[in-house]
C-alpha cells in the first residue's frame, strides 16, 4: 500500500481537510500509480521487445552465418571431388597412354622377328573366328593403333595398323570411294582363303572400312625371297583361276611377311579392264629388276640366303588345301568348259 494513503487519511480524521479535498486528493494518487503502473509495463514490454528483436537479430545473423558456411563448405567438398575426378582422370589417362605405349613396343619388337609375329596374328584371327560380323566390329574398332602408314593408297582415307597385326582401311566417303570399296571387297572374298593376299577380316559398309589381315613391309632389295619366281608363279595361277585382276600391282602394293610375297590393294580391281597378262607380265618385270639390284649389289647376300632359307616357304603352313581347292575350281571351270562347247555343237547340229 502507498504511504500516501495512511498520512491523507490520517489529515482528513484530523479535520485537516475537508472531504471533498480528501477524495479529490485519492483519486488523484490513484491515477499516477496507475499511470506509473502502465509506464512501467510499456518499458518492461519496450525492452522484452528489444531484446526479443535483438535475440532474434542474432539468431538470423548467426543461422545466414551457419548457411553460409554449409554452402562454402558444400562447395569446397564439391571443388575437392571435382580436382578428385580430375586427378583420377588424368591417372587413367596416363594409365592408358603408358599401356599403348608398352603395347606399341612389344609389337613393334614382334615385327623384328617376323615368325613371332605372324603367330600373334594367327591367334588374333582365331579369336575373331569365334565372333559374329557385328561382334568383329565392336572389337577392332577398340584395337590399339600401332602405326599409320604413310605409304600412297587408292581412294583411302587412311590405313592404320593394330595389335593383333591386323590393317584398317578407310576408303574416302563419296562415289568413287565407295566402288573402290565394294571392288575390293569382292576381290579379297575370292582371295582371301590363298596365299600372297590379305585375309579379309571384317567390313563396314556404312562407313566404308576394311579390316584385313598386316602382310608385312614393302618388297625391295633388302627383303626380296631368294623364291620370288616361285611365289610369282603361284600368284599368277590364283589370280588367273579365281579370275581376278588388281589392275595395280605395282611395288607399293606388294609385301613381304614372314618371307611371304603379297599384293595388296584390290581397290582398282577391274576398273581399267587390262589384260591380267600384261599385268602379270609387268609385275614379273618390277619383281625381276629389284632381284637383279639386289645381286649387283651383294647386299648382306649370305645372311639373306639363310634367312630366306628359314622362312621362305613358311606360307605353305598356313594354307595346306589351298592348291587341293585351286584345283577343284579348275576342275569344276574346265567341266562347265566343256559344258559349254557340248552345248554350242548340239545348236549347230540342229540348226
Amino acid at each position: 500500500m502507498n504511504p500516501y494513503y495512511d498520512e491523507l487519511k490520517l489529515k482528513y480524521l484530523k479535520k485537516e481537510i475537508s472531504l471533498d479535498l480528501y477524495q479529490k486528493t485519492l483519486t488523484l494518487i490513484q491515477q499516477l500509480e496507475e499511470k506509473n503502473k502502465n509506464s512501467k509495463d510499456k518499458t518492461l514490454t519496450d525492452k522484452t521487445l528489444t531484446d526479443k528483436t535483438l535475440t532474434d537479430k542474432n539468431k538470423t545473423q548467426k543461422d545466414k552465418m551457419n548457411v553460409n558456411n554449409v554452402y562454402v563448405n558444400a562447395k569446397e567438398k564439391e571443388k575437392e571431388k571435382q580436382r578428385e575426378k580430375e586427378k583420377a582422370f588424368i591417372e587413367e589417362q596416363q594409365k592408358i597412354r603408358q599401356e599403348h605405349q608398352k603395347k606399341v613396343k612389344m609389337y613393334i619388337d614382334l615385327l623384328k622377328t617376323p615368325t613371332l609375329a605372324k603367330t600373334k596374328q594367327k591367334e588374333f584371327l582365331y579369336k575373331l573366328s569365334k565372333m559374329n560380323q557385328q561382334e568383329k566390329l565392336t572389337f577392332l574398332s577398340n584395337l590399339a593403333v600401332i602405326k599409320e602408314f604413310s605409304n600412297e593408297h587408292n581412294h583411302s582415307d587412311k590405313v592404320v595398323l593394330l595389335e593383333g597385326f591386323i590393317v584398317r582401311k578407310h576408303c574416302q566417303i563419296d562415289s568413287f570411294g565407295n566402288y573402290m570399296f565394294q571392288n575390293e571387297i569382292r576381290a579379297l572374298s575370292k582371295v582371301s582363303p590363298y596365299p600372297h593376299f590379305p585375309i579379309l577380316v571384317a567390313y563396314d559398309p556404312y562407313n566404308l572400312i576394311i579390316y584385313m589381315t598386316y602382310c608385312g613391309e614393302t618388297l625391295d632389295i633388302s627383303n626380296i625371297p631368294l623364291n620370288w619366281k616361285l611365289q610369282f608363279d603361284e600368284i599368277s595361277e590364283i589370280l588367273e583361276v579365281l579370275g581376278v585382276n588388281s589392275n595395280d600391282m605395282l611395288l607399293r602394293n606388294t609385301c613381304v611377311f614372314n618371307g611371304e610375297i603379297s599384293i595388296i590393294d584390290f581397290g582398282l580391281a577391274t576398273q581399267f579392264g587390262r589384260d591380267l597378262h600384261t599385268v602379270l607380265k609387268e609385275f614379273y618385270l618390277r619383281l625381276s629388276s629389284i632381284n637383279n639390284i639386289n645381286n649387283i649389289n651383294n647386299i648382306n647376300n649370305i645372311k639373306r640366303k639363310v634367312l630366306d632359307n628359314s622362312v621362305e616357304n613358311n606360307y605353305n603352313n598356313d594354307y595346306p588345301e589351298w592348291k587341293l581347292r585351286l584345283q577343284k575350281i579348275k576342275e569344276v571351270k574346265k567341266y562347265l568348259e566343256k559344258v559349254k562347247v557340248e552345248v554350242k555343237m548340239k545348236k549347230k547340229g540342229k540348226s
